[in-house]
Order: C-alpha cells, then structure tokens, then sequence
C-alpha cells in the first residue's frame, strides 16, 4: 500500500501545484499514522489538502511574521 500513500490522489493535483518533498514527507507521516481508517479515495484525497493547506498556511504565517 505503500506505494499509493506516496503519491499525491489525482484529485489534490487538480486543486493544487505538486506539493514540495517537506508537504509530501508530512503527508505521508499523516497517512502511516491514520492509514488503518483511511478506505476510501476521497478520504485519503481529503487528507492531502488538509494537510497542505496547513503546512501552506503556516509557511505563508511565517513569511510575513
């Protein structure tokens, strides 16, 4: 399985630009962490753009403070 926890769900490509190695190294430790009740695409999906948004959102905080 974990050969399809790394790599980005076509469906967050199409929302978002290719994540950084750092967005993907964090999403993949949150995935391991959660995979036994991730089961569905849209679910593991979900997970990649909260996960992004979080590290975008603390990058952007951290670029301006």
């Amino acid at each position: 399985m974990s050969e399809i926890i790394n790599q980005p769900p076509q469906e967050v490509l199409s929302d978002y630009s290719m994540p950084s190695a750092e967005e993907i190294t964090a999403v993949e430790a949150m995935l391991e962490a959660t995979e036994s009740i991730i089961v569905s695409p849209e679910q593991r999906a979900k997970m990649w753009n909260v996960v992004i948004d979080q590290i975008r959102a603390e990058r952007a905080k951290g670029e301006r403070g």
